[in-house]
């Protein structure tokens, strides 16, 4: 784990040297500067050989796959995130016009049921105003 810092001057020239080897390494100076520091201590050596420098390119292609993987994971998980917007804007999309469904089906039982009062009410006004067999015998009209 990283959590120490180490203040490093350097000449210009070198400067130069680690900028150009790390752009051609695709790392960070940073991470160039920590892969040799490991690498001489690794070794135990006080100078670097051709099979130091070997291994530190190893090393480092390591370090850019690992990175390319976690890119790759990262944007297959991006494609997988859009992916499940879409889903969950179409299933708003489908609930919003369940609702829209069930709100005419509201307004068309609430219309049914005042019609039925309607026509019970008529019906039984209706009731009320049928004269009897008796009322029509002795000549009662409704």
């Amino acid at each position: 784990m990283k959590n120490s810092r180490l203040g490093l001057k350097v000449t210009a020239e070198l400067r130069q040297k680690l900028e150009m080897k790390a752009t051609e390494l695709k790392l960070s100076i940073s991470d160039l500067i920590r892969l040799c520091i490991e690498s001489y201590f690794e070794k135990g050596s006080t100078h670097f050989n051709g099979s130091s420098t070997r291994e530190f390119e190893i090393r480092s292609t390591w370090f850019n796959e690992l990175v390319q993987e976690k890119d790759d994971r990262v944007s297959d998980l991006k494609r997988e995130i859009e992916e499940k917007n879409k889903q969950i804007e179409e299933f708003q999309k489908q609930q919003d016009q369940a609702q829209q469904i069930i709100a005419m089906q509201q307004k068309n039982i609430d219309r049914l049921t005042e019609q039925n009062h309607l026509l019970l009410e008529a019906s039984q006004e209706k009731e009320e105003k049928k004269v009897s067999f008796w009322g029509r015998l002795v000549g009662q009209r409704a």
